[in-house]
């Protein structure tokens, strides 16, 4: 059930980066290399609750170093678990993380590795106030742990992964998309010019031309408006709007190549079905797992079905 989550998890990133055009790539990168550090540092307190407790087993009386043993592994674990699902979250909702429900769904995840710390820290407490160099070791472990939960925790619920700022930079007149577009530009204007063309196709490519030149013109004064009211939010929206129209010009207008037919290139339909597959995948893995597990997966099925009348309602 967890391997199936996952591979709808995964085709679900693919979905967001296709339609969502405020991908924030600064922000993405963050997310997942602080939680990264996260699942980093629950290893490492994994690694020193293991030695701990070989070093108990072999100093106290066995029945009771049995015990100990067993709960520290088993918190130990329970940490491990829980900084490997919240990675995993990260690396889900990264891409969109500027959205209030990414922000949720990784705070949770923060909390559910919090509880585990806490957890983990009252199973050590028995043995907190000896010297043993593991047991301080590995109280600063648990510390350090919880101190970048934590900061994570506060930066993602103060909006410092989503606020918009008050002013936002202006986007420079060079900036990639502009260039491809002008080389785009060229490279149509050289196929007007090619001798060995037949008249069809160069009025295609001169009418390509003409729509990117109109779209670049329409993004220049766009920008030069928002350059202007850079705390304008309809004159940023404005700018927005007409970069994405730049995009569909460049991708959706240009002439089809000789002998084959027209291909927008992108199409998020296919990008949806395979959605719904992964999604018949997991609710099927949920049906037949129902009795092992219990209840719960009632829940999981539910939600599966709330995803699948969705995007067949979208389709």
């Amino acid at each position: 059930l967890n391997d199936a989550a996952i591979v709808f998890g995964d085709q679900s990133v693919k979905l967001l980066r296709v339609v969502s055009c405020n991908v924030d790539p600064a922000l993405e990168k963050e997310a997942i290399s602080r939680a990264k550090a996260i699942g980093d540092a629950a290893s490492r307190l994994a690694l020193e609750a293991t030695s701990l407790a070989s070093s108990t087993s072999e100093t106290n009386n066995p029945g009771t170093a049995d015990s100990q043993v067993r709960d520290i592994c088993a918190a130990g674990t329970s940490c491990v678990d829980s900084a490997g699902k919240l990675v995993y979250t990260a690396k889900l909702v990264a891409p969109t993380i500027h959205h209030e429900t990414c922000q949720d769904a990784l705070v949770s995840s923060a909390d559910n590795l919090s509880s585990s710390l806490t957890t983990f820290s009252n199973t050590l407490a028995p043995l907190a106030s000896t010297q043993h160099p593991n047991v301080q070791k590995l109280l600063g472990e648990a510390g350090h742990l919880e101190k970048l939960v934590e900061k994570l925790r506060k930066d993602v619920r103060a909006g410092k992964f989503g606020k918009r700022r008050e002013v936002d930079p202006v986007v420079d007149l060079d900036f990639p998309l502009r260039s491809l577009t002008e080389k785009i530009i060229e490279n149509a204007k050289n196929m007007v010019r090619d001798d060995t063309m037949d008249a069809q196709t160069k009025k295609q490519y001169k009418d390509y031309c003409g729509k990117l030149e109109d779209a670049l013109r329409a993004l220049d004064l766009a920008n030069a408006r928002y350059q202007r009211a850079p705390h304008d939010h309809n004159k940023r929206d404005e700018f927005e709007m007409n970069i994405d129209e730049l995009q569909m010009t460049v991708l959706q207008a240009r002439p089809a190549r000789v002998g084959q037919e027209q291909n927008n290139i992108v199409d998020f339909r296919d990008f949806l079905q395979d959605l719904v597959n992964e999604a018949g995948t997991l609710e099927k893995t949920v049906r037949k797992n129902e009795g092992p597990i219990g209840k719960r997966t009632s829940e999981v099925r539910y939600e599966v079905c709330l995803i699948l009348i969705t995007i067949k309602t979208h389709q």
